[in-house]
């Protein structure tokens, strides 16, 4: 591949505007929302800026009094606030550097040791940022009324961790299933004793933490390597860049970490992608079955989202079984079977759990 396209790919793109970041918060468009990912990646600033604007639920009138103090209608106030930083760095510059050839001296070792640090830098790439596999690609969102909404999901584990802290969670059990499992879905054989595991908290989404039950669990994956000098920094005729694609284990929770980031900015074709590769080295992983579940509900695939759900009921461990059970019968809603979805709105009744309320509302 070459490195030098590669980088203009993910790294000579202007920087996102307020009303990218506006409309990345807002909008259903999945390329619209690329677009912004793409120049995300290019620049950790970027992505440490639409991490910000995330938490402010990507409100511009945050910056209104900024606007006032500085812009005024025009410009004019942005303009002599840069001109007023560069004007302080140079006269700190030329205090600490009162000697002129000590300057130019000095400048020349920095360049040239900005120079080698260039040269030398190495950028990793992971191949889901680079390629969706076209399976997944072709999705497309399902409307956003019809989504599962990332702040709910957030609200019912708090809410369910509050209403469990004196109360024994019921029993769940789940219907027969009578959809095809897919290859990379696989249900394990049925698991008889079956216990909650140690979980642990990402951007307020439930985990179970398998650090507790795997020896340094690692994820499997592949990623670009790249090294040499940026393509805007060579010269017409360079093409000192080098890329290399090599298969890597990274650390099951710093990859799971990232793949949690995904899906809570909506970036469901990316999130699925990344849980599926969890999936490959770990077929029964409740965390990545139950997560890439939400990702194909989202994406209006709703028999695949059955399958995953169904994984996670079917583990050693239980502790998404309420939420899987109730993701399953409005899965089974969403494809017009009435009859599976009634038969768990009032399992789900009987069992008396936190989906009680929400469960006796359909069957109204």
């Amino acid at each position: 591949m070459n490195l030098n396209r590669l980088y203009k790919i993910f790294g000579s793109r202007p920087p996102l505007s307020r009303e990218e970041i506006a409309d990345y918060g807002n909008s259903t468009d999945a390329k619209a929302k690329h677009s912004v990912e793409m120049k995300e990646a290019s620049d950790p600033f970027e992505a440490d800026a639409i991490e910000g604007w995330e938490s402010l639920d990507y409100n511009m009138s945050a910056m209104s009094n900024l606007d006032k103090r500085f812009l005024k209608g025009s410009n004019l106030g942005w303009y002599l606030m840069g001109t007023a930083i560069v004007a302080a760095f140079a006269v700190g510059f030329l205090l600490l550097n009162s000697d002129h050839s000590t300057i130019n001296n000095n400048t020349s070792k920095e360049k040239e040791k900005l120079t080698t640090l260039l040269e030398d830098q190495q950028v990793t790439i992971d191949q889901t940022d680079v390629a969706i596999p076209d399976s997944i690609n072709k999705l497309i969102d399902a409307p956003k009324e019809q989504q599962v909404q990332i702040k709910k999901i957030q609200k019912e584990f708090k809410d369910m961790e509050d209403n469990y802290i004196d109360n024994i969670r019921p029993k769940v059990e789940m219907l027969p299933l009578d959809i095809n499992i897919q290859p990379n879905a696989a249900v394990p054989e049925l698991i008889r004793i079956r216990k909650r595991g140690k979980e642990v908290y990402l951007r307020e989404f439930k985990l179970i933490d398998y650090r507790s039950y795997r020896s340094k669990p690692t994820v499997k994956t592949s990623q670009f390597v790249l090294t040499g000098t940026p393509a805007n920094m060579e010269g017409e005729e360079s093409e000192t860049y080098n890329s290399d694609m090599k298969e890597v284990e990274i650390a099951y929770i710093e990859y799971l970490e990232k793949s949690m980031e995904r899906f809570s900015r909506g970036n469901y074709k990316n999130a699925l992608t990344r849980f599926d590769v969890i999936i490959n080295t770990y077929a029964d992983d409740v965390n990545a079955n139950f997560y890439s579940g939400l990702c194909l509900y989202n994406l209006g695939q709703y028999e695949a989202a059955i399958d995953r759900f169904m994984v996670c009921t079917n583990s050693s461990y239980s502790n998404f079984d309420e939420e899987a059970q109730w993701m399953t019968a409005l899965s089974y809603e969403k494809i017009g079977n009435q009859t599976k979805a009634l038969s768990y709105f009032q399992k789900i009744i009987d069992q008396g759990g936190y989906y009680k309320k929400q469960a006796l509302a359909k069957m109204k």
